[in-house]
């Protein structure tokens, strides 16, 4: 499932939507040598964390190639650009191990999944085929906590039982 949406990114990362994104960040002048995580499809460009987890999410997205899982979700078009934008922003110390990065990605898209299922809009997903573009940087922030914390946690437990 990993493979598959890195996959699904850089291929998504050669559409035009991608490209008006890359510009527009660009324009914005988000993108730096110095900014800590790496936009997928490019020739070592980077931007900040949440930035890079849109661009990245959205390439995932793009085409609509991204797994899906019942109810209607695509859990690891935000979850694993996120998780990757915040391996690449943490220190070297602090870095996850591949470990790490599976455990989280697991619980990241469990914790999407359950949230949907609480979801009242869930019950009529067939009725409604909407994308929210604008709220996807917002979603890709929200991953991005959450998986933080939860790597965190992790880790401390981990610490525990080593």
């Amino acid at each position: 499932m990993i493979l598959d949406i890195i996959g699904v990114g850089l291929i998504g990362s050669t559409t035009k939507f991608s490209k008006d994104v890359q510009q527009f960040t660009e324009m914005t002048n988000r993108v730096s040598d110095e900014e800590p995580a790496l936009i997928w499809g490019t020739q070592n460009r980077r931007t900040g964390p949440g930035m890079a987890a849109f661009i990245n999410g959205s390439n995932c997205h793009s085409m609509d190639f991204d797994d899906t899982w019942h109810p209607a979700t695509h859990p690891s078009s935000p979850v694993l650009p996120a998780l990757l934008a915040l391996a690449d922003f943490l220190p070297e110390h602090n870095k996850p191990s591949l470990e790490d990065i599976l455990v989280a990605f697991n619980c990241g898209v469990q914790i999407q999944g359950l949230l949907l299922k609480c979801s009242l809009q869930s019950k009529n997903i067939p009725n409604r085929y909407v994308f929210f573009l604008i709220f996807y940087e917002k979603i890709c922030k929200v991953n991005m906590n959450m998986l933080f914390k939860l790597f965190l946690k992790v880790k401390h437990n981990m610490l525990y039982l080593i």
